[in-house]
């Protein structure tokens, strides 16, 4: 997939995958639009590759409210142009027994890993509609694949991701759109919100969560990266012929 001088959204792109992903559509010539809640986070992570001669911009945005998604999709539409490429990965965890999660806790973890990608699509698939091969990737994780103890509120929003991401990706097909859940494995990803400690273990606390993207079903496994520039075109199918993925 070319996406030189295309607009790639990029969500919890202050830090972990999203920072990487930033750098690497970056260098392949993408127009960025990078979005996280740390906003101080990613205007610094915009600012590096701004000056490495990327076209990269900061946008202060909470996934979980649908506002805060419309008002970005129009202020990218009319600074950089239609999105090519969203890539939903902001995603956040608690570590604990259902019992012992504070209500508030469990549902802001749905709000945001589930409710963050629900969200996105809905506010950009008005964009993505009118641009060729666009795509939507929908991070997931491999606790979407299998239930862990201690992981209630984080299993049940990423299992979630991946059904989500194969209704609309049916629907999307239509008008020649790819949506793939990528389940991650082992990437340092920071998975808190500003201001909480990062890689704390102890339970009732958010921390970091080791994970990698990964594209599975019909595509060729990668060893990184949500269909990295470069190497999407030799796994994707063609355009015309849309497969959907839902991992």
């Amino acid at each position: 997939m070319d996406v030189k001088s295309q607009v790639v959204v990029i969500t919890g792109a202050a830090s972990g995958i999203g920072a990487a992903l930033a750098e690497a559509f970056g260098d392949a010539g993408a127009r960025l639009a990078l979005a996280d809640r740390d906003h101080a986070g990613v205007e610094a992570v915009a600012s590096t590759l701004t000056a490495r001669g990327v076209e990269a911009r900061a946008y202060p945005l909470d996934v979980s409210s649908r506002a805060a998604w419309q008002a970005l999709a129009q202020t990218t539409l009319a600074e950089l142009g239609g999105a090519r490429v969203l890539i939903n990965n902001a995603g956040i965890t608690f570590l604990g027994s259902f019992e012992a999660t504070p209500v508030e806790d469990f549902d802001r973890v749905l709000a945001v890993n589930l409710g963050g990608v629900v969200e996105g699509c809905r506010a950009y698939l008005p964009q993505l509609r009118e641009a060729p091969a666009a795509r939507i990737v929908n991070i997931s994780s491999l606790y979407g694949l299998v239930g862990v103890p201690g992981q209630t509120a984080y299993c049940a929003s990423k299992f979630a991701v991946r059904g989500f991401s194969g209704g609309p990706a049916r629907g999307a097909a239509r008008h020649d759109r790819r949506r793939d859940g990528g389940s991650p494995r082992r990437h340092p990803h920071q998975h808190h919100e500003p201001g909480q400690d990062r890689g704390r273990w102890r339970r009732g606390h958010r921390r970091e969560h080791p994970r990698l993207l990964r594209q599975e079903d019909h595509a060729p496994r990668q060893s990184g990266g949500a269909h990295p520039p470069g190497r999407a075109a030799r796994s994707a199918p063609p355009a015309h012929h849309p497969r959907v993925r839902a991992v």
